[in-house]
């Protein structure tokens, strides 16, 4: 365990080693100026805290370290164990992860490195971690494919890996990790098919998947995901159509789907069942059909978002049993008819927006008494 620290600690530490192992990053805004590795100085790498790290102390004492417990109770343990927690977030560590990190502390039970300017790959020895529960990585520069070995932590409760530059497909090995809580992929650049395998991950709560390049169909198996309360999907190249298998997601509270323009088909009457549900973006689309009425049952709707699609036919009168949103967005359909007179039943509405339709007829002057409405 000292070793992979030291190792760890001199691949980031040391100015030469990170100014070779950095690429540097493209500029983003119009205004940035371009990084230069060679440019970072002993300042630029130096770590925001590191209490301890490479003195004759026990491992155990070093700052984001915490070992397995040991039988000396009643005080700190001064000395060398098994590494349970390396936890170094937000700590401007710079360069490489090396492998030793894995390799080298294979009981760790949570590592936290988010927020920093880690770069490169991460290998299959994170298969390795057997004992891992949470891997926190999000907010970084790692990049290339997640390696399939991760389906071997089958321990994990939380994988937050988003806002880094993976690419390649989402290995179908996840479906292996049944503890899995938390699934945090999003701003990446993962790419092919989302594997149906993530219909076995029955205990997840959380799937964000979105800000990314899959394709294909979204999979029936996540209907499956029996835990599941926030499915984000958002802003990749789906196609076909939404899966009436959604459905079945009795715990759903959150569903972002918007922003796939090749998704076609209706919005499924299915998606009626949801009644925890308080938010549905489904905009930017092509979605096309009538407005399901039976959305009407999901009181408990705060934000409902559709604009963007080819939606026809009218508003139905039962959407006006919708008393808890606030938000409601249909702005570009093909929509006809009048706006009904149920609508005076959003008592909670702040915001609504449906211009570039074909609605005709007189605005009911009933939505004047709607107190908190502060936009039509």
């Amino acid at each position: 365990n000292r070793y992979a620290l030291a190792v760890f600690w001199y691949q980031t530490t040391d100015l030469q080693i990170v100014q070779q192992s950095m690429t540097g990053k493209a500029v983003l805004q119009p205004f940035d100026e371009p990084f230069d590795p060679l440019e970072l100085t002993e300042e630029d790498i130096r770590w925001k805290a590191s209490a301890g790290w490479m003195s004759e102390n026990g491992i155990c004492t070093w700052h984001g370290v915490k070992c397995h417990p040991h039988d000396v109770y009643g005080e700190e343990y001064n000395g060398d164990f098994y590494v349970m927690l390396l936890n170094l977030t937000k700590s401007n560590v710079h360069g490489i992860l090396p492998r030793e990190v894995f390799t080298g502390l294979n009981k760790l039970k949570a590592l936290d490195l988010s927020a920093n300017e880690l770069e490169g790959t991460i290998g299959k020895e994170l298969g390795g971690l057997d004992e891992l529960q949470d891997l926190f990585l999000y907010d970084n520069d790692f990049s290339g494919y997640l390696p399939p070995e991760i389906g071997k932590c089958v321990n994990m409760f939380n994988l937050y890996i988003n806002d880094n530059k993976f690419t390649g497909n989402l290995p179908p090995e996840i479906g292996n990790m049944a503890q899995l809580r938390g699934a945090s992929l999003f701003n990446n650049t993962f790419s092919g098919p989302i594997p149906t395998t993530v219909g076995n991950l029955k205990k997840a709560i959380a799937l964000y998947l979105d800000e990314n390049k899959f394709n294909g169909g979204i999979p029936t198996q996540i209907g499956e995901m029996e835990s599941l309360i926030d499915l984000r999907l958002r802003d990749n190249d789906l196609t076909g159509t939404i899966p009436t298998e959604l459905g079945n997601l009795n715990n759903i509270e959150t569903i972002y789907l918007d922003t796939n323009e090749k998704i076609t088909g209706t919005i499924p009457v299915e998606l009626s069942n949801l009644v925890k549900m308080t938010e549905l973006h489904l905009y930017d689309m092509d979605l096309n059909g009538p407005l399901p009425a039976e959305l009407g049952y999901l009181q408990g709707l705060v934000y409902l978002y559709l604009d963007g699609n080819e939606l026809t036919g009218s508003i139905p009168d039962d959407w006006g049993e919708f008393h808890s949103l606030e938000q409601f967005f249909l702005t570009g359909n093909n929509l006809s008819g009048s706006l009904p007179i149920t609508l005076r039943g959003l008592q909670s509405l702040e915001m609504f927006r449906a211009a570039g339709n074909d609605l005709t007829g007189t605005i009911p002057s009933d939505l004047g008494k709607l107190t908190k409405l502060e936009y039509i």
